[in-house]
């Protein structure tokens, strides 16, 4: 397991299929809208803020036997590098922990790759757009896990967790 709180991906995915599971089953009816509400709550006002907040660097200090000053100036050249590309501002962070991770220090010390349990399941339920359409209905949002929760995007799910299910 990667970080004290990386259970909870696992227990969000695990409540995230009975969700699914209940939500299919409703009717198209005035309490299936208001759990779809309720859903986009938690979403925008308190998951999308908690992927947010995970931060790289904090966790390759703990997780990483990478020296300090060797991590600082991978820091610096990643922010640098990210602030002289030219992508879109909402995806700053993501090209910011891309450059941190693909730093010839860090990349040779530490990989997230692999060390996420529950990955594709959490990713499947929470960050694919086709699996949200429902959810996300009578809203002009577009989820990208690029945006979203860059770390989780450079965990690299599997390519299942994130395409249109047939």
């Amino acid at each position: 397991m990667l970080w004290p709180n990386a259970y909870s991906i696992t227990l969000l995915s695990n409540l995230a299929t009975n969700f699914y599971e209940l939500f299919k089953a409703m009717n198209e009816d005035i309490q299936k809208g208001i759990v779809r509400m309720q859903w986009q709550d938690m979403y925008f006002n308190y998951l999308s803020h908690a992927l947010g907040d995970i931060d790289p660097v904090s966790i390759l200090k703990k997780e990483a036997s990478i020296d300090e000053v060797v991590l600082e100036n991978a820091v610096s050249e990643a922010k640098s590098k990210a602030e002289a590309d030219n992508s879109l501002p909402v995806f700053k962070n993501y090209v910011f922990v891309e450059k941190l991770l693909n730093h010839p220090d860090i990349k040779e010390a530490y990989s997230f790759v692999g060390k996420i349990d529950s990955l594709d399941m959490f990713v499947s339920h929470y960050l694919n757009a086709h699996n949200l359409n429902d959810l996300l209905y009578g809203l002009l949002s577009s989820i990208d896990i690029r945006a979203s929760a860059p770390l989780l995007a450079l965990s690299e799910p599997s390519d299942w967790a994130l395409k249109n299910p047939t």
